[in-house]
């Protein structure tokens, strides 16, 4: 796999005040810069601050180099990475760690310095027509407490993008659809015949109504829908979806992350779990200190539960592990296997919720799958936590996670550097999803070459007057947006910086879903509930709150007017405040990662639609239909990205019936989302092209497949702005839609073809039917997992005009499903495949029937949620 230095999970950046001037050199062993200050900057006059990551909601960053002598550090930063606790308006030059490790290496360091002092003599031109530029007054980004609650995903200009990408013009198209009404009984579509058999009277009468209907089914693929309108004698016309077009969006997204994770990341983290396994037993051995070596012991068994989890033959560990560490990391393994919620760890002695265990997803599909979840999964939800939980200095944690730092910034492994090795994981998975949420091995590496020097000498962690100043360090930096935690009625208490060796990562609808609950919303004491006798918080968010700050003023409604949760104290209040937020994200922000990007995608779908567009889009009806569906694509995304995403997870055309001479195709319609489909051929774009670069893509089935997928999107897009400009199709396109349901089986098809050995897929993947638990939360004392459900394909009739004519098509949509169960009971695949095919299936969620029919294809009555128990809220 091909390493990207480039990117900001490969840098960290020695830095100072916005102009420190500083010298150093690097550790052998990790690399790591002992920094030497002067009183002031030369450009400045500020004193210096070592900084060793953005500003910006996350930097995990692998390798340090010091400034070059007579040398203002902020050139050497990439935007957004500011001095602190003040800022400086210096331009910065970015040079990444690669080019500087490779000017050592060819000793043209003289050439580097003779580069960055004419850039230095630029920057003070600058500085001096700026007025200096620094702002002196700012006191740094801290979080607000809970009762004056602050939003923080950052904007662009605090961190360097994941991924660049051009994203080309905006469509430029104006609408203009003529409206038409649908009479009574549809006298007026054209080919009513064609769907005489299969419309009850409900149907028909919602689809005078709002000239479309969504209709209960139990398709497990949507292309089944799309195959079986060519099965009849005449063919049904096709009406192509959004739906369908993010539902396979989803199917390619998914399958590719597994094929990283089981092509290269499993022999990735096998390899750094053996390395960390070997250097926490290098320094057990060797340490003598008695404070020190309890936390290399608990390292140690903390090692070995990786190394264990993905089975790992003992021969292999190069290591004879001692009894006490083997009981440690069995005591660890036995939590595991129960998986029963929240449980004291005896490794890191801090509260884990042993329930995330459970492998979800598609990491069900193999076992080679859920050994690779169980070992991220461990990587990435156990903390060494500078405090405990009774909030009180925990020197013995900051111990285990300042030893634990070492060894992956410093160790190697048959002669490769465990840092090396950790990037090779961390960095695939953030273009994918996203950057980590807590502390990393470098953060903590820059803590601690401040405040111990380098190298380390392990005696001086003894000291706990030393240890709660490399707190202060690590509280310095910025705090996570996703905080997890057992509910509390302490609304007061502070954050706890966390280590994790491989973090979950931050995702901005966790992110939504953190600060729309308690201790942000709802009441934080007793007296003030609105219903009395009851402590009124709100501990579980809604799918509608993710929606609403996207972009969804219905979502907001629906929230407000069917669940009553503005009843909640700062409901509002906290929305709008999110909104700007969101609302202030730029391209760079949306193009940060592939997940990012599949929410801005979702963005253009809530969009409410104007004169112009089809009557059938100009309902509230249809408002709900796109809310179900950019509900129904955030499940399957979720789904996909359990593992990493931090809670708050072929048939033929049909024949002619034996006809002399076939009819001519039927004239189908694509849904003109014009604006969804051309970012979503963007994003599949990046998504190729991201992995393509990172040669993690190789398969030329796989590269063709996206190729088809890209053109489709492309086709649906040049379709759509057609439709609603009055250009009429040809005879060609007309064909491509009939075909749809046939172009996506060989799509679907083709990503089974090229699994391997069943590691990748399984019959599970035979049903589009998914789950995923996105939150967990306490409800009357008893720890629940907020589930986001996609079930099987529901039909949609459409009545759209051509040709001067309103004609009836067919086609797929979503069917979205919201609930809580057992954090013990957290849901797989198969298990809620099982409930849908149950004699006691889920239900839908109220506000659906508005454009649901209570009719299904079978003419069977349909129930719906009508009061969920988690939106009433409690302690």
């Amino acid at each position: 796999m091909k390493r990207r230095s480039w990117s900001r999970s490969s840098t960290v950046w020695a830095g100072g005040c916005c102009c420190a001037r500083m010298s150093g050199t690097s550790s052998a062993s990790g690399g790591w810069a002992t920094p030497t200050s002067s009183p002031a900057c030369g450009l400045c006059g500020r004193p210096r601050v070592l900084e060793g990551r953005r500003a910006g909601r996350s930097s995990r960053s692998r390798t340090v180099w010091p400034a070059p002598d007579a040398l203002c550090s902020s050139l050497l930063m990439p935007p957004g990475i500011g001095c602190r606790p003040m800022d400086c308006s210096v331009p910065r030059i970015w040079i990444p760690a690669h080019q500087r490790r490779e000017a050592v290496a060819s000793g043209e360091d003289t050439m580097m310095r003779d580069t960055t002092r004419i850039a230095v003599a630029l920057c003070m031109v600058i500085v001096l027509t700026t007025c200096l530029g620094c702002k002196r007054d700012r006191t740094g980004d801290q979080p607000q407490p809970p009762d004056t609650p602050q939003v923080r995903p950052p904007a662009a200009s605090e961190r360097e993008s994941g991924f660049s990408v051009d994203l080309g013009s905006r469509p430029s198209f104006t609408p203009q659809v003529e409206p038409y009404d649908v009479e009574a009984g549809l006298k007026n579509v054209d080919n009513l015949k064609l769907f005489k058999d299969e419309l009850h009277a409900k149907h028909i009468e919602a689809l005078s109504e709002n000239a479309f209907v969504v209709v209960p089914a139990q398709w497990k693929q949507m292309e089944f829908i799309y195959e079986q309108n060519n099965y009849p004698r005449e063919h049904l016309p096709s009406f192509v979806t959004a739906d369908s077009a993010l539902h396979f969006f989803h199917i390619f997204y998914d399958y590719v992350l597994r094929t990283i994770e089981v092509g290269t990341l499993y022999e990735r983290v096998s390899t750094l779990a053996v390395g960390v396994l070997r250097g926490c037993a290098e320094r057990y051995e060797q340490e003598t200190v008695a404070d020190v070596r309890e936390a290399a012991l608990r390292n140690y068994g903390y090692a070995l539960v990786p190394v264990k989890l993905l089975e790992i033959a003992p021969d292999q560990w190069g290591v004879t592990v001692p009894d006490e560490v083997t009981k440690l990391a069995d005591a660890e393994i036995a939590l595991v296997d129960k998986h029963e919620g929240f449980k004291s760890s005896p490794t890191v002695r801090f509260e884990v919720d042993y329930s995330q265990f459970v492998p979800r997803g598609h990491y069900t599909r193999s076992d080679k799958l859920k050994r690779f979840f169980k070992a991220m999964m461990w990587y990435g939800l156990v903390p060494m936590a500078l405090r405990n939980q009774a909030e009180e200095f925990a020197p013995r944690l900051a111990r285990q996670a300042v030893l634990m730092s070492q060894v992956v910034l410093n160790d190697e492994i048959d002669g490769e550097k465990l840092i090396d090795v950790w990037e090779d994981v961390y960095e695939p998975t953030a273009f994918m999803v996203g950057f980590a949420d807590d502390n990393t091995p470098a953060d903590y590496g820059t803590a601690v070459a401040k405040v111990y020097g380098a190298p380390l000498e392990t005696s001086k962690l003894v000291p706990e007057e030393d240890l709660k100043t490399l707190m202060e360090e690590v509280l310095a930096m910025r705090p996570p947006g996703i905080v997890m935690a057992s509910i509390t009625k302490d609304a007061k208490k502070p954050y706890i910086p966390q280590f994790r060796l491989m973090g979950q990562r931050f995702i901005l609808d966790s992110y939504i879903f953190q600060m729309m609950v308690f201790p942000y919303v709802g009441n934080t004491d007793p007296a003030d509930s609105a219903r009395p006798g009851e402590f009124n918080m709100r501990t579980f968010p809604m799918g509608l709150d993710a929606m609403s700050v996207l972009g969804s003023e219905r979502a907001y409604r629906i929230a407000d007017t069917v669940y009553q949760q503005t009843k909640f104290k700062n409901y509002t209040e906290q929305t709008q405040k999110l909104r700007e937020e969101v609302n202030a994200y730029t391209d760079e922000d949306w193009t940060e990662n592939v997940y990012a990007g599949w929410l801005h995608t979702l963005r253009f779908l809530l969009e409410v639609k104007d004169e112009g567009y089809p009557s059938f889009m100009r309902n509230e009806a249809w408002v709900d239909k796109q809310l179900n569906a950019s509900l129904g694509s955030w499940a399957e995304l979720r789904h996909d990205t359990i593992l990493y995403a931090k809670q708050s997870v072929v048939a033929e055309c049909g024949g002619e019936g034996g006809q002399d001479k076939p009819p001519p195709p039927p004239k189908g319609y694509v849904e003109p989302e014009v604006l969804t489909y051309w970012r979503l051929g963007l994003l599949t774009q990046q998504l190729r092209d991201g992995l393509k670069s990172r040669e993690l893509l190789t398969d030329e089935k796989l590269l063709q497949a996206f190729d088809d997928l890209i053109s489709l999107l492309g086709f649906l897009q040049d379709v759509s702005i057609k439709e609603l400009t009055g250009v009429a199709l040809t005879d060609d396109e007309f064909k491509q839609i009939e075909n749809y349901g046939a172009t996506l089986a060989n799509l679907n098809l083709m990503n089974s073809e090229v699994s391997d050995g069943g590691e990748i897929t399984s019959m599970t993947d035979k049903d589009m039917a998914v789950v995923a638990d996105v939150h967990t939360g306490n409800l009357g004392g008893v720890d629940l997992a907020l589930e986001e459900g996609v079930g099987r394909a529901n039909i949609i009739y459409a009545v759209y005009p051509l040709d001067g004519k309103l004609l009836l098509g067919r086609g797929a949509v979503f069917d979205y499903y919201e609930f809580t169960v057992p954090v013990t009971e957290r849901m797989t695949d198969e298990a809620w495949q099982q409930k849908l095919s149950s004699s006691d299936p889920p239900k839908s969620p109220e506000w659906t029937k508005s454009f649901r029919s209570p009719i299904g294809t079978g003419g069977e009555e349909v129930e719906y949620d009508l009061t969920p128990s988690f939106t009433a809220g409690g302690c």
